[in-house]
């Protein structure tokens, strides 16, 4: 048995018998399903698999000496009790047309990840775990059965229970992994459609069954005593990049400079905002986008379902008073179904509820001003802040917001609408804000001096039916200059915030002025 079987055997010496999953795994097919006619998102995507899965067994893999080929024969076809790790990565000697490097970097690296990975989840049996890695488990040789391969990926991402992305031990990768918090920050890696959907699919079908979102990278990345005695070239020297230790000291004291690092999970949920989904990545074959589109719909569309329905049901079992769905990709028909939810269970979670966050989603003005409107009228009501920012509200829709936050029953404190794109519709949203007691908050929302100019005619009711109550409002981030942004200080029944516009400094210094006196 050579060095990596051997750390995992001792590894696994003290691992209790069953499966990591048993009990996840007996969860029913149901919590897939996104409308009764439809069959389920995991589903769906099963029947994407155009040839079975295969798999390598941890110990083939890790007593081979390099990366498997799938003219090995390590693989067998997956069953139903394997734990499988699959691994998503980019081939690191593109010239040669090769998943690793002539030295084995790549091999070395994913044997001590799965270690690590072993003592980080422990109690798996060594028997239970198998590999997919596409170099050994689609054939290489066969043009039909590689295309094949290929077309069922993510199929088998949705059967797998882990995700692990190899590093590339080159700087720019590793100073990106030191700093990533989701896979998409991953340099070599995260820009590149095929690898977003890969972790898109694995963290979306995880949540959405309740498994643990086992999503982990795994590189140099030294740390603490390591790093003070450690400079750059030597953590990138041949020794280092091998073998994953750094020796001090003489060679009398040995550190790992590796790191296991879960990214793309914020509090046991997958976060995912526009800028991270697989359609915005790069392609080397453009054509392939339309695949892609229709995988991430796929699953998207089930996926906010059962998010909803679990983050209500979560409300109702705890005392909570704020529903935090951020960075969920939820869109105008998600908007209509949690109105549909909330109404069915109105009486017991609407008096308790304060805040609505629903940043970083994919909603437009319609969705936002549905909520607006049929949330303020559920028996109960008592939300007082509502987020909205980093979403699609555009200056076509603004109208359809302005008449909701016309019509709400009960006035809001808050309303952030930050980091969209409402520009000449901003002043309609201020005319609609005569309820919006507090704050309104417009920042970074291409706003330029047209645009501000119409938001003081509001303010200066001299809007016919247009009339705000918003005591602060937040104009930061836009391109609102120095005689627009005077015009808005001369409003003197509100408090406009000007940071980060491009006025004069006396100009900002009486917009901290006044939120200075506003504070007081």
């Amino acid at each position: 048995m050579d060095q990596p079987a051997a750390d995992w055997a001792r590894c696994v010496s003290d691992a209790t018998e069953g499966s990591l999953f048993a009990d996840s795994c007996a969860l029913p097919c149901d919590l897939f399903q996104g409308r009764s006619d439809d069959p389920s998102s995991r589903s769906r995507l099963l029947a994407r698999e155009r040839t079975p899965m295969k798999v390598v067994p941890l110990d083939a893999f890790l007593s081979h000496g390099k990366l498997p080929h799938s003219r090995d024969r390590l693989q067998r076809d997956a069953e139903l009790a394997d734990c499988v790790v699959f691994v998503s990565h980019r081939w690191w000697n593109v010239a040669s047309n090769e998943p690793d490097t002539p030295e084995g970097h790549k091999y070395g690296l994913l044997c001590r990840a799965l270690v690590a990975l072993k003592r980080q989840v422990p109690n798996q049996r060594l028997d239970d775990v198998v590999i997919w890695i596409d170099y050994a488990c689609i054939d290489q040789d066969d043009p039909m059965e590689r295309d094949l391969g290929i077309s069922s990926l993510v199929s088998y991402v949705a059967r797998s229970d882990f995700l692990v992305i190899p590093v590339n031990p080159i700087p720019e990768a590793v100073s990106a992994f030191k700093n990533a918090s989701h896979p998409i920050d991953l340099v070599d890696y995260g820009e590149r459609a095929w690898c977003r959907l890969e972790v898109y699919v694995f963290l979306c079908v995880a949540e959405i069954l309740q498994k643990p979102l086992h999503c982990y990278a795994y590189g140099l990345m030294p740390s603490g005593m390591v790093q003070n005695c450690t400079c750059t070239a030597d953590l990138f020297s041949a020794s280092v990049v091998s073998t994953g230790h750094r020796s001090v000291a003489c060679g009398l004291l040995r550190f790992s400079v590796e790191r296991l690092q879960r990214l793309g999970v914020q509090q046991n949920s997958a976060m995912f905002s526009f800028e991270h989904l697989p359609t915005n990545g790069q392609l080397t074959h453009e054509a392939d986008r339309d695949l892609i589109s229709s995988v991430q719909q796929d699953v998207r569309q089930d996926y906010g379902r059962a998010v909803l329905g679990r983050a209500l049901l979560m409300m109702q079992h705890t005392q909570h008073h704020s529903l935090i769905l951020d960075a969920k990709q939820l869109t105008c028909d998600d908007a209509e179904y949690l109105i549909h939810c909330f109404q069915g269970t109105a009486k017991k979670l609407m008096p308790r509820i304060r805040k609505l966050s629903m940043c970083c989603n994919l909603l437009r003005c319609r969705g936002a001003a549905l909520l607006v409107r049929e949330l303020s009228i559920l028996p109960g009501s008592s939300i007082l802040n509502m987020d909205f920012s980093d979403n699609f509200l555009e200056a076509a829709g603004a109208e359809e917001l302005q008449h909701a936050l016309n019509s709400m029953r009960r006035p809001l404190r808050k309303l952030h609408l930050a980091r969209n794109r409402l520009g000449e519709g901003a002043a309609k949203v201020v005319a609609g804000a005569c309820r919006v007691q507090k704050l309104l908050d417009l920042s970074d929302n291409q706003i330029g001096n047209r645009e501000a100019e119409l938001i003081v005619r509001v303010l200066a009711d001299e809007v016919p039916g247009a009339r705000s109550s918003a005591q602060i409002l937040m104009l930061a981030k836009n391109n609102i200059e120095s005689q627009a942004g005077q015009a808005l200080l001369a409003v003197s029944q509100v408090v406009v915030d000007l940071a980060q516009n491009p006025v004069s400094p006396a100009v900002f210094a009486g917009a901290a002025m006044c939120q200075a006196a506003a504070l007081v």
